[in-house]
C-alpha cells in the first residue's frame, strides 16, 4: 500500500456556503480535509473530515488518520507540508514548503491576497490604478463622448469597442491615488456622455502595483 497523504485545503467562503460565486471574495480560515492513498498511476480517496475545520483541528485530524504526510494549501495557492511531503512539489510543480506553527495565526477570515486592495484607506500610500469607464449604448460616431478638463486630460489612455454581449465603448485611464474610490472620483467631472447613455466606472490596481502592494499572507 502506498503513502497516506492528508490534503487540507482552504476554500473561499462562497464555496463552503454552496451559494454560487460571490464577487466579494473572502477566505474563511477553515479547511476541507481528506486523505488520499497513493498507488501506482494515481490515488484512492480515503477518509474525509465531516466539516471544514480550523487549522489546528485540521492538522490534528490529519495526523489522527495515520498520515505519512500532510499538505496544506492556503487560499492564496501556497502549499505547506508536514512529514514525507516537505520539499516535494505538487502536480502543478508548486513547491511544498515546511509548515511552521506560527503560520497558523494567518488562517483567519480575510480577503485573498489579490483582492486586499479593496481594504486600502486614504491614509495608505498612493499607487497606480487602471480606471475603466464603460459606456453603453454605443452608436456609430468615432468619438461618442466629450471630456471636460485641461487639455492633457482630454483623452483616455486606451479606448476599445466591444460587440460581445451589450455593445459598448470602454475608456481607460491610469490614475494615482490611495484607494479605488479616490481613483474613480475625478472621472464623472471629466466624462460627459451623450444623452441617454449609461456609464459605469471601476478601478483596480495597475498590474505593476499588484505584487508590490498585495503580498501573499506572511510576507
Amino acid at each position: 500500500m502506498g503513502r497516506r497523504i492528508a490534503l487540507l485545503t482552504e476554500a473561499e467562503e462562497w464555496l463552503l456556503r454552496d451559494v454560487g460565486y460571490d464577487e466579494d471574495r473572502w477566505l474563511p480560515g477553515l479547511l476541507l480535509a481528506h486523505v488520499e492513498i497513493e498507488r501506482e498511476g494515481g490515488a484512492d480517496f480515503g477518509a474525509e473530515a465531516p466539516e471544514p475545520l480550523p487549522i489546528a483541528d485540521a492538522i490534528a485530524w490529519a495526523l489522527a488518520q495515520r498520515s505519512d504526510g500532510v499538505v496544506i494549501r492556503d487560499g492564496d495557492g501556497r502549499h505547506f507540508g508536514l512529514g514525507d511531503v516537505v520539499e516535494e512539489t505538487t502536480t502543478e510543480d508548486d513547491p511544498i514548503l515546511p509548515w511552521r506553527d506560527e503560520l497558523a495565526s494567518q488562517f483567519v477570515r480575510r480577503r485573498p491576497a489579490d483582492e486586499r486592495w479593496k481594504d486600502r484607506t486614504p491614509a495608505d500610500p498612493p499607487i497606480s490604478w487602471t480606471v475603466t469607464a464603460a459606456l453603453e449604448p454605443a452608436p456609430a460616431p468615432d468619438r461618442p463622448w466629450r471630456l471636460l478638463a485641461e487639455p492633457e486630460a482630454t483623452d483616455a489612455d486606451e479606448v476599445a469597442w466591444f460587440i460581445a454581449g451589450d455593445p459598448h465603448w470602454t475608456l481607460q485611464w491610469t490614475v494615482t491615488a490611495a484607494t479605488a474610490e479616490l481613483a474613480v472620483a475625478p472621472l464623472p467631472a471629466r466624462l460627459v456622455p451623450p444623452r441617454g447613455w449609461e456609464v459605469s466606472l471601476s478601478a483596480e490596481p495597475a498590474r505593476s502595483c499588484r505584487s508590490r502592494y498585495n503580498p501573499p499572507v506572511g510576507q
